[in-house]
């Protein structure tokens, strides 16, 4: 019985002596601060002026966290002398300032550097300087009010750049012109008015925009002009935004998801998307639209998903959606709909969902169709389409009314 003791002991004794000599190998004085897989994490260091001191390493650490219950004053010059990390996260622990260059002794490793959700109200020109290598930086939740061109022209190799949730009003024309390959930018919660086209005449690879949440009140016809690879586009929730103009879109043929919804536009020009053949998500929901153009959509031919929710329509033409042969998911909840001719979707096989609930629906024979649909249609409670007349049937779910009596034809109704 004393051999599987001694075995316990033996074991305990191996790990004493081999734990302290991995703790010894890392760069962390701080103790807070540790070790692991690789990385290091500093957490709950309480109110510091600024960052702690590192030990010079050889090692090449793939992240060092700074977190916790933790306020950092400011980053300071050589804040991270001697060390070498691919990753930096100093996020949410209310930082105010950093001082110049604090991140230069990181410049041969450092590819990406998380400084969201702080307190930054500005920085020195130079803050970013010797990051050749960093391919993502993000600024977002901060309190910065002016951006600097200076803070970017020494980042080549940048691909995604979030400035999220600022206080900018606007941005010098040529900001972003060192940024060549820059994949995703991000302006989305800032007060901005206007989108100038120099901001993006250098991006030309830019595959995803972030626009919504601004104070727009016009956007320039040229804007997107160069971003001939963009694929995302969000411009939703400008609520300044009444009108838009036909050829925004014109140079964007790459474009598989656009989403203008919850604006004020109160019209939508014929061919505004005559040019998006790859177009395959479209959000037009929360707006003031009173009329569905048989335009609109004809050039639609990927369209897999289509919200135009939250409008004011009240009666869709024949012939509105004829393009959409591949749609799958089709939203037209909280409108002022009466009904919804079944010639007008007859013409999707691929259709998994329609969204009806919220309108003022006649169930006659018209809507009889529904009823063979029953299964694309929302199941749940909050979500079922209800009949708003005649009133014998009112707040009945529309799949369950009685059509005994209807004598509609079957190209009417949609069923035999």
């Amino acid at each position: 019985m004393a051999r599987p003791h001694l075995s316990w002991l033996v074991t305990i004794v191996v790990m004493m002596t081999v734990v302290p000599s991995i703790r010894g190998e890392c760069a962390s004085v701080h103790p807070n601060c540790g070790c692991r897989s690789n990385n290091i994490y500093c957490h709950d260091l309480g109110d510091i002026s600024q960052v702690p001191t590192f030990k010079h390493s050889n090692t090449v650490y793939g992240l060092l966290v700074i977190s916790g219950d933790t306020t950092l004053s400011t980053v300071q010059t050589g804040a991270f002398d001697g060390l070498k990390v691919k990753e930096l996260s100093l996020t949410f622990i209310h930082i105010t300032a950093t001082q110049s260059g604090p991140f230069s002794d990181l410049s041969d490793t450092l590819e990406s550097l998380s400084l969201n959700n702080n307190k930054l109200e500005t920085m020195p020109e130079d803050v970013f300087d010797g990051l050749s290598k960093l391919k993502k930086l993000s600024l977002a939740w901060n309190q910065l009010k002016i951006v600097s061109p200076a803070w970017f022209s020494q980042l080549p190799a940048l691909e995604h750049l979030d400035l999220t949730g600022n206080d900018f009003e606007t941005i010098p024309d040529k900001s972003f012109d060192k940024l060549h390959k820059l994949k995703v930018l991000a302006l989305s919660s800032n007060r901005l008015k206007t989108v100038s086209a120099a901001w993006f005449s250098q991006l030309t690879a830019l595959e995803g925009l972030y626009l919504s949440d601004n104070q727009f009140e016009f956007i320039q016809d040229e804007a997107f002009k160069t971003l001939n690879q963009l694929v995302r586009l969000e411009l939703f929730f400008n609520s300044r935004l009444k009108e838009i103009s036909k050829v925004l879109f014109s140079h964007t043929p790459a474009l598989q998801i656009l989403d203008i919804g919850v604006n004020r536009l109160l019209m939508i020009p014929d061919d505004i998307f005559n040019d998006l053949h790859q177009l395959k998500e479209l959000s037009l929901r929360y707006n003031d639209l009173t009329t569905v153009k048989t335009a609109w959509f004809r050039q639609l031919t990927n369209l897999e998903h289509l919200d135009l929710s939250n409008n004011k329509f009240e009666t869709i033409p024949e012939g509105a959606f004829d393009g959409l042969t591949q749609l799958k998911t089709f939203r037209l909840t909280d409108g002022s709909l009466k009904t919804l001719s079944y010639a007008l979707v007859q013409n999707m096989p691929h259709l998994q969902s329609l969204a009806l609930n919220g309108n003022p629906l006649e169930c006659d024979c018209r809507l009889a169709w529904v009823r063979s649909m029953a299964d694309i249609l929302s199941r749940k409670p909050a979500n079922i389409a209800l009949c708003a007349s005649p009133p014998p049937v009112n707040g009945t779910a529309v799949v369950a009314y009685d059509i005994s009596t209807c004598a509609a034809t079957t190209t009417e109704t949609g069923i035999s």
